[in-house]
């Protein structure tokens, strides 16, 4: 991936494109329920859901327009108005309609509205109103791979993964769906090429919130979101054996902390910076840092940062470096400002800004001293616009792209061909859910088809080749 800024003029993006489709999956159950199942790009059937938890209801119709007001009662939509379906509910009182998208290119991009009624046979009650984003035939799309989980761990339980060497996938820990307030220590393998999971040795110590990050040896180093905030503790996973070693105390309890891998010039000797994120579990933000040694497998506390760091974003730049950007301070305020991690003298320094406050956002490095700067919340809702980090002007400029969705704590991953997917982080509500991806390239965001299942969220995981993967507690999908 190459990006290039012309600062006399406008930065621009230069990556490969894909083409993709829109969109939704539900949100958790309300008295009526609309979502788009599968589908949503021109020229094929989308299978749009409806359903009613009142008993009574016998009735639905369902609208499409260009234009609504999201609290307005059926059937007070803007015209112009499509009527795509009318029936009858199912004993069950849910129901997928099969409505065709037209083969229009002037429908490529458009945002309209579905709008559901309801009626017991005499009277229309209220409706569920959700945005539909119709884009082009894509060639790629999230298939089914399993149609159940097979370990675990599903999107939004505090669990950790991480991409190995030989292409699966270790996932560590996160809540207990019956204990939320409890962590696991359970260890998992999942193999892509199978589609199937068997379980491993357990860590030493039950996390969530923790982080995975794989090192040069093959290792993975397990640091944060220790069960028992009072005694903290770090491990070691060893591939050959799939077994944890524990590496003992760590000099700080943090949990979702930033864990970026850096390597000292000249030497080439690898380390790991781990950040801020919560100073107890789930409470204040931290500015806490400490420095992980992977040839001498050993923590040393750092100065704190300038500033607590919650949902911060990191990535390491040329000369051993790692530039921190936004997240939430003491008051969980959003900033703009960034620091640059030193690693030859060990400490933080300020390092200008971007233009707009946010937190959890993603960076993706795009050479040794830039890095894009993807979408977050700042404090009054999510994001979508894309800025370009400049590491020696210490600055950031807004790219002429965007993505369809503003998200907060979501899931990039780089493409084989340098295109970057995003997904998960959706707003909430039935507006954007997360199951709509989408990927950024020169041309901006293209939508792809919706990730199947009706779980309302989900988690992506890149895989070896430049591939990805999607799951929640339910199903696991695969980018094709």
């Amino acid at each position: 991936m190459v990006i290039t800024s012309r600062l006399a003029a406008v930065a621009v993006l230069s990556f490969a494109v894909l083409s993709g489709s829109a969109i939704a999956q539900p949100p958790p159950p309300p008295l009526h329920s609309l979502w788009v199942h599968a589908g949503g790009a021109i020229g094929e059937t989308a299978e749009l859901g409806v359903a009613s938890h009142i008993a009574g209801l016998d009735q639905w119709v369902l609208g499409f327009s260009h234009s609504v007001h999201a609290t307005a009662q059926f059937p007070q939509i803007a015209p112009p108005v499509y009527l795509l379906a009318i029936g009858r509910f199912p004993g069950a009182m849910s129901t997928v309609v099969r409505v065709p998208v037209p083969n229009a290119p002037s429908l490529v991009g458009l945002a309209g509205h579905l709008q559901a009624g309801f009626s017991d046979g005499q009277v229309w009650l209220g409706s569920r109103v959700l945005t539909w984003l119709i884009a082009p035939l894509l060639t790629r799309r999230f298939v089914l791979a399993s149609s159940v989980c097979p370990f675990p761990m599903g999107a939004g339980d505090g669990h950790a993964r991480v991409t190995l060497g030989d292409g699966t996938v270790l996932l560590t820990g996160g809540r207990d769906p019956s204990l939320p307030a409890r962590f696991r220590n359970l260890a998992w393998i999942y193999d892509p090429a199978k589609a199937s999971a068997w379980a491993i040795a357990s860590m030493n110590a039950a996390r969530g919130g923790h982080m995975l990050r794989a090192l040069a040896d093959g290792t993975v180093l397990v640091v944060g979101g220790d069960q028992d905030v009072h005694n903290p503790t770090a491990e070691l996973y060893d591939p050959n054996t799939q077994r944890f070693v524990s590496l003992g105390a760590v000099p700080a309890f943090l949990q979702d902390p930033t864990a970026t891998v850096v390597r000292e010039p000249g030497t080439g000797g690898e380390f790991v910076l781990v950040a801020g994120g919560f100073a107890a579990r789930d409470t204040g933000p931290a500015a806490a840092a400490m420095l992980y040694n992977a040839v001498r497998r050993t923590f040393s506390r750092l100065p704190d940062m300038a500033r607590p760091r919650l949902h911060a974003a990191a990535v390491a730049l040329a000369g051993g470096s790692v530039l921190l950007t936004g997240g939430k301070d003491a008051l969980l305020a959003a900033g703009a400002d960034a620091e640059l991690f030193l690693l030859a003298t060990r400490s933080f320094r300020a390092w200008g800004a971007m233009n707009a406050p946010r937190y959890g956002h993603a960076m993706v490095a795009l050479d040794s001293a830039r890095a894009l700067v993807i979408s977050g919340g700042d404090g009054t809702g999510a994001r979508r616009d894309v800025e370009l980090f400049d590491g020696p002007a210490q600055r950031a400029w807004t790219l002429p792209v965007s993505l369809y969705l503003g998200r907060v704590r979501f899931d990039p991953v780089v493409l084989a061909d340098g295109s970057i997917l995003v997904a998960g982080g959706g707003e909430s509500g039935p507006t954007f859910p997360d199951r709509t991806p989408e990927v950024l390239s020169a041309a901006g965001a293209t939508l792809l088809r919706p990730i199947g299942a009706m779980q309302p969220a989900v988690a992506i995981q890149p895989l070896a080749g430049g591939g990805a993967m999607a799951f929640d507690c339910s199903s696991v999908h695969h980018l094709r």
